[in-house]
């Protein structure tokens, strides 16, 4: 089986960075890529695959919403999370929502976006694609002697 890859598509490296430990702990592939071309190359390779691509709602060009339709018809075994990358209304969310949604997306993020929140949806989708487990937690060591504690 190929290794998973996250394959991000952003205006700058903010987004990739976030995830690069995290994917890097786990032996997966990071890509980050700036144009349509790079993307289209990145994401056409079968095997588990999440992509990442930034979006502006506000803006004129719909290259990146024309990527995840592409993605979604050429390789439905991947997974896309689209981050909007402008504060919308709260009235404004859902149709636009919707709209990504239907268009492919598996996921809309929107502002403020926490580097903990990217993670977990990434990685999770990730996991899912790649069919693995979650990495177990450190496993604590308790000590009962050290809060003193006696047998009753």
């Amino acid at each position: 089986m190929k290794s998973p890859r996250v394959v991000v598509w952003a205006f700058d490296d903010w987004l990739a960075a976030q995830l690069r430990e995290a994917v890097g702990e786990r032996r997966w592939v990071l890509q980050s890529v700036r144009t349509h071309a790079e993307w289209a190359t990145a994401t056409a390779t079968r095997g588990p695959c999440v992509a990442v691509v930034q979006v502006d709602p506000t803006a004129d060009s719909d290259k990146q919403l024309s990527a995840v339709v592409e993605l979604h018809w050429a390789n439905p075994d991947a997974d896309v999370v689209v981050v909007c990358d402008a504060k919308l209304n709260d009235e404004d969310r859902p149709p636009w929502s919707a709209a990504v949604l239907d268009l492919g997306a598996r996921l809309v993020l929107y502002p403020p976006l926490t580097r903990a929140v990217l993670e977990d949806a990434v990685l999770g989708l990730t996991e899912h694609r790649a069919g693995t487990p979650p990495p177990a937690p450190a496993a604590e060591e308790i000590d009962l002697a050290a809060g003193n504690f006696e047998a009753e």
